[in-house]
This record gives structure tokens, sequence and C-alpha cells, in this order.
């Protein structure tokens, strides 16, 4: 009766103000509407289930894009509003909330207990945390952090780096980590499950495998050394390699080069991940710039007569970058660093 009432009061709505149609040609067009509508109330019952299907299947598209672009945008935010240049502390992010931690600690997220796990020197504690929104750690200079996923994986992360992960990994297709800065990770063999590694400038797609990455942004050279395992890894200019145990993949920014070369002294391979530290006991400069070089694969110039006078105590994260090193170095001994060409001179 309502759809009688409705389609009256707009046939005489249509015949009465259209003023560009005839009488005749209005009728015409009445009659066309009324036969579209019949075959339309024939068909509403399949109608409805097409229309309904499809209103599904864009709400489901619309929220899987919708979810995409927030855990972009949260990653980007994550990693925007942290700068490991200006922290004193290693700084766990939760959302919107912020625990700052003492320069060395282990974080462990425990998914079955929804809870993140934190040891330090000085104290123990456990977070209560079920939330689906990312995590991040950063690492100020002079400090580390050691990271357990909730998969198994270990992740040391050196000074000044950032990584973002999600607390659980359980429901993930994949294994998604963004980081910045330099880590050595031990990743947990998931045969279904990938582990992806994204940074700036190279992508490492791994099944299960130990290796150090080094993505610091400011950094010419980015690189990765495989001690274990098949990692590939992908450049943002789309080069690719696969790389063998004991391999370094070494990009160079300046020109794009790219190049995959044997790591004739694999110290790191034999090196636990909580034992790489280089310590110096009153030791010379000579000695430090000796281990250095075998550490480093590379050749320091130097005069003996100036560094053997020089005499250094503390402890040197190997696994930092030699740009680090140089950079440390030129802070607790009075040295200069300066290159000519490939040549890296260090004197008074």
């Amino acid at each position: 009766m309502k759809h009688k009432l409705f389609f009256k009061e707009l046939r005489d709505y249509i015949i009465s103000n259209e003023p560009r149609l005839s009488k005749q040609e209005k009728l015409i067009m009445w009659g066309s509407i009324i036969d579209d509508y019949q075959r339309y109330n024939r068909q509403r019952k399949y109608i409805r289930w097409s229309v309904a299907a499809s209103i599904t299947l864009l709400l489901a598209f619309g929220f899987m894009e919708g979810y995409h672009r927030i855990n972009v945008s949260t990653d980007r935010v994550l990693f925007s509003r942290t700068d490991v240049n200006s922290i004193k502390q290693v700084e766990l992010v939760m959302g919107d909330n912020k625990v700052t931690l003492e320069k060395n600690c282990i974080i462990r997220c425990n998914s079955d207990k929804n809870c993140i796990e934190i040891e330090q020197d000085a104290s123990k504690l456990a977070i209560s945390y079920n939330c689906k929104t990312k995590l991040l750690v950063a690492v100020p200079s002079d400090a580390k952090a050691e990271v357990f996923l909730s998969d198994g994986s270990d992740i040391v992360l050196r000074e000044k780096t950032k990584m973002s992960f999600p607390f659980s990994l359980n429901k993930e297709k994949n294994r998604n980590v963004k980081i910045e800065g330099e880590a050595y990770m031990a990743v947990t063999h998931m045969p279904k499950k990938k582990f992806l590694v994204d940074s700036k400038y190279l992508h490492v797609t791994v099944l299960g495998t130990k290796f150090l990455l080094s993505v610091y942004p400011e950094s010419k050279n980015q690189k990765v050394s495989l001690f274990e395992g098949l990692v590939q890894v992908t450049t943002d200019t789309k080069k690719k390699a696969t790389l063998k145990p004991n391999q370094t993949f070494d990009y160079h920014l300046d020109d794009g080069h790219t190049h995959v070369y044997k790591i004739q002294n694999s110290v790191n391979n034999s090196t636990s991940l909580n034992s790489d530290l280089l310590i110096m006991n009153n030791e010379s400069l000579t000695k430090l710039l000796h281990k250095a070089e075998e550490y480093y694969q590379t050749k320091f110039y130097f005069n003996p007569s100036e560094t053997d006078g020089i005499k250094l105590t503390g402890k040197f994260d190997t696994q930092a970058t030699l740009e680090v090193f140089l950079s440390r170095l030129e802070k607790i001994a009075p040295v200069q660093v300066s290159k000519q060409g490939k040549r890296i001179i260090i004197h008074k």
C-alpha cells in the first residue's frame, strides 16, 4: 500500500512538474518506470542478497585497507616521535605510554601471560599488556637492549638504534619488524612464517638465521652480515642478493653500488650475543687498534710511538659500526681520525 501511494505521488509530480516533455512523452516515460520496477520486484530477493554481499565485501576491504593504513601510520608516528640522539636512557614505547629503562636491559614479550617482562641490573618487573598497537624500543648512545620477541627471536639492539614490532606474533601472517640503526638477530625458525626486517634502504627476508644488520640512516654504507642460515636482501632500488653464511652485503648509497664479499675472519660468528665486548684494562691504544682491525677487517694507519703511551680502560661494543667506533675513539682518547681515500689515519 505504501509503495502504491508513493508511486502515485511520484507520477503526479512528474506529469505536472516536468516542463521539457509533452504529456504523451511523460506517460511513456512513466510506463517504462513501472516496467522496470516490476522486473525489479520479481528479482528483489536476488538483488537484496547481491547488494548485501557487495556491501559486506566493500566493508571488509575497507576495514583491511584502514587497518593497514593505521599500522603504517603507527609505525611512522612511533619512529618520528622518538629521537635516539636526544634520549639518555633506553625507552620502551607502548602506544601513548613510555617506560624509561636502564642503559643495559632485557625486554621479553610474553604473549601467553599478556605481559612484558623487563630485566635490569637493579630490578625485574612485569607490565601487563594485551594491546594490538606496536611497541618501540629506542636505545641511546653507549647503551644496549636485548629484546626477545613473542616467537623467541633474540634481537640485540646497539646504540642509537630503534625498532618497532608487534607484541604478539601468533596471529600475524608474517613476522614484521622495522629498524633504524644496528641489531644482531637470532631469528627463530618458523617455516610457515617469514621474518621480514624493514629499514629505510634495505629489506631483509628471513626464515631462520643469525645475522648483523647495520642500517643507520645517516651512514652511506648499509650492511647485512650473515653468520648462520639464509637471507635475501633487497635495496630500495630493487637490487637483490641472497647471502650464504659468512658473507656481507654492502650497499653504497652514494653511487647505488652493491657488493657481496666473504667475511675473512668471522670473529662475530663465534661471538655470543652478550659477550661481544672488547674490554680494555689500562691497555695501550695500539693494542685496541690492532684488535679493532681484526673485528672490522680494515687497516688503520697510525704511529705506534704516539699510541703506545695512551692507556685506556673501558668496554667497546664490537658490534657497533666502524663509524661509531671511530667517533667514540675521538671522544675518549687524545687523537683525531681523518680519511684519505680509503685510508683511515689516526694521529694526535
